[in-house]
């Protein structure tokens, strides 16, 4: 198939979503995928491992290079892990630390793991790192790491198919772990939720709870003094959720998506001010319309077999109170979308992600990249980069 030059398309919904743009890139693509790990290094993004929920584990280390200048020049590479590689995992935690990818716990939908691997990402190298005893750490899926002072922390999750509350430390130079030892009031139990760091502490929202409930709240460990508080905020805040993303960007932390109830995704995003601990709604939830017209695409696929699509019932999203149990066999599912998906490739102004759960989000730049997740079992393997500036932010906390 001939590859097409970049397509920069104008939509109608640009005024609702104008600081969106959908990358649509060219050559081979990443698996669709959920709750898989991703980091930013330097101008480039880094996925590993995930799931598709109906088909199990998904393999590979991807990377997207992501040219600001040249649209459309976004490429996929496949990295190849040799033996010394971590093996298949979803549910894991990765940071960047030095050129270094620390790659940490998750599961094989049967064990959670201890081990932590260690990518240079110059040299392309991997090292392993067992757990030092059988209880530090124990394994966990599900948690949140962050970086703060050449350590990483490690919070909540599940350990031994029970959501957890403890907080591990890894010092990132020595690969020495201890378990924290916090005081104050500590968080209840909880998985999926997201953690980020600003000004020596670390902010933790959401997830889901002991029962499977969406939580809404959100708690500060000052990691000077690892002590635990609640944070209790006025005003309009976002429902309980979990699977969302968070990204710290200047004075504020950028929460999208999530599920909030059983087959309930989101693509709302919200926005919250460290220093006024206020939040603010940046994109209400929007049902998304294929931006490529009939036309366009019609022209692209003159000289190629049509392909039709039946329409068969939508599976229901099952969440189960430990993630490692088996992975759910193949259902039958329907495109969730309107009309077909698009070949093209380029920039798409104005598209804003569908609604979804289990994805990533990293800050290149002045972009925040989204990638895959699902929705319904329907996994994603599409990205979108959203223009953030403080000013953009300050604004539109103003305007409340």
């Amino acid at each position: 198939m001939a590859i097409h030059p970049p397509l920069l398309v104008q939509t109608a919904s640009t005024s609702s979503h104008p600081h969106w743009q959908e990358i649509r890139t060219q050559g081979v693509h990443p698996h669709r995928r959920s709750s898989h790990s991703a980091v930013a290094w330097n101008r480039h993004l880094l996925i590993y491992g995930g799931q598709d929920l109906r088909e199990g584990l998904v393999p590979g280390l991807w990377m997207c290079t992501i040219n600001e200048e040249v649209s459309g020049e976004e490429v996929w590479e496949e990295w190849g892990i040799k033996s010394d590689g971590p093996p298949q995992l979803t549910r894991h935690s990765a940071v960047l630390y030095q050129d270094r990818m620390y790659l940490f716990g998750g599961t094989d939908n049967s064990l959670e793991s201890q081990r932590v691997y260690v990518l240079d990402l110059a040299s392309r190298q991997w090292t392993c790192k067992g757990p030092e005893g059988p209880q530090l750490p124990p394994g966990v899926d599900s948690h949140s790491a962050v970086v703060h002072s050449g350590k990483m922390i490690v919070y909540g999750g599940f350990i031994g198919g029970s959501r957890s509350s403890r907080a591990f430390c890894l010092d990132l130079q020595t690969l020495h772990w201890r378990e924290i030892d916090a005081i104050g009031e500590l968080p209840t139990p909880r998985a999926s939720h997201t953690a980020v760091v600003n000004a020596d502490c670390m902010y933790v929202f959401g997830g889901s709870g002991e029962d499977g409930s969406k939580l809404d709240d959100l708690w500060k460990m000052d990691l000077l003094a690892w002590k635990w508080e609640r944070l209790y905020l006025r005003g309009e805040c976002p429902e309980g959720r979990s699977g969302h993303s968070a990204c710290c960007f200047g004075n504020y932390m950028v929460v999208f998506g999530g599920v909030r109830e059983l087959t309930k995704e989101t693509n709302e995003m919200w926005a919250l001010c460290f220093d006024s601990l206020e939040w603010t709604l940046l994109q209400e939830e929007r049902k998304i319309e294929d931006p490529v017209s009939a036309a366009q695409l019609e022209e692209y696929k003159r000289g190629k077999p049509s392909k039709t699509h039946s329409p068969q019932t939508a599976p229901v999203k099952k969440h189960s109170e430990s993630p490692t149990s088996p992975s759910p066999r193949p259902q039958p599912h329907f495109h969730l979308y309107e009309g077909p998906p698009s070949p093209l490739v380029g920039r798409i102004i104005g598209r804003a992600p569908y609604p979804r759960d289990g994805h990533s989000a990293v800050i290149v730049n002045d972009k925040m990249l989204v990638f895959g997740g699902d929705r319904y079992q329907m996994p994603f393997n599409d990205l979108y980069a959203y223009s953030l500036s403080e000013s953009s932010l300050r604004r539109t906390s103003k305007a409340k």
